[in-house]
């Protein structure tokens, strides 16, 4: 466990990129850890916006290449259009609902649970993903950041990812 938490500064630094991307409205949508990269200096880089989507337009880019992405000829996605990779998508998303920042929340959420359990996809019931957590010796102020981060329900997650990066520093 000890050498993964030691990992947890890239989460930050992830929180922190996709938070300033959040400040313009601008959301990525296929965060996961694929998308992440450690340059040569340690420091960390967010990649592959091919999927983001400013939220101050109705329109979007047309989007072509790799699994679940469609080709659209008219640069508009489709209502129901299910875009991002399943393992860390928000379940609002998975469902082609509207997304926002809470959903690159929810995928820094399934990275931090991947991180600290070594299990893909959380569960669905709370007090199992919390006991996997706790038998994982994961600090309890930890688990409750996954836990928030990582909730199914949008309306419970952090707002946006600045939120989720000033918690993850107070650890």
């Amino acid at each position: 466990v000890d050498e993964r938490i030691g990992l947890l500064h890239h989460v930050i630094a992830v929180a922190d990129a996709i938070a300033y991307a959040h400040g313009r409205s601008i959301i990525h949508r296929d965060l996961k850890p694929a998308n992440v990269i450690v340059g040569e200096f340690g420091e960390t880089v967010v990649i592959d916006w091919g999927l983001a989507k400013d939220l101050t337009t109705a329109e979007e880019p047309a989007v072509g290449g790799g699994p679940f992405r469609i080709h659209q000829d008219d640069g508009l996605t489709s209502a129901g259009t299910v875009l991002g990779t399943p393992a860390y998508m928000a379940p609002e998303q998975a469902r082609g609902e509207f997304v926002d920042q809470r959903a690159d929340v929810f995928a820094i959420g399934a990275m931090l649970w991947e991180l600290c359990s070594l299990h893909k996809l959380p569960p669905h019931f709370s007090g199992q993903r919390r006991r996997l957590l706790r038998t994982a010796g994961i600090d309890p102020d930890l688990i409750t950041i996954i836990e928030k981060a990582a909730d199914p329900d949008p309306t419970r997650r952090y707002p946006e990812a600045g939120a989720l990066a000033a918690d993850l520093k107070e650890i």
